[in-house]
């Protein structure tokens, strides 16, 4: 249920969702805390807290926004979801590029680095 989700934002690297959830629970009860990690374990710097109820999560928004928790000023608000992406525009097909037409040759370029300093044309 949306209206019992809060997302939990400016969080320290140091805090884990055991600690949210305890933070949390001080309003209501807390059905699940999540600290939000990347691929290689480090923390995202925010989190989702579900609550039983849409009154506890209004309660901990008004009583836990703009404190502090592990030195960091939380920022807490109710949860949007995913974040909803535009699907791209189909791009529209080029024009042939005259340098690559059979009509004219082509200039090949290749770029070499690293190179040692005592590499010569020769």
């Amino acid at each position: 249920n949306m209206e019992c989700s809060l997302f939990v934002g400016n969080l320290a690297w140091a805090t884990d969702s055991d600690k949210l959830r305890s933070y949390f629970e001080t309003e209501g009860e807390v059905t699940s805390a999540e600290v939000r990690m990347s691929s290689s374990g480090r923390s995202q710097g925010w989190g989702v807290v579900q609550f039983s109820t849409p009154e506890a999560a209004q309660q901990a928004i008004a009583n836990l926004n703009q404190t502090e928790l592990d030195g960091r000023a939380l920022i807490v608000r109710p949860d949007r979801g995913p974040k909803k992406r535009e699907p791209k525009p189909e791009r529209a097909a080029r024009a042939p590029r005259p340098e690559l037409s059979e009509s004219r040759p082509v200039a090949r370029r290749i770029y070499v680095g690293n190179l040692p300093w005592r590499t010569s044309w020769h």
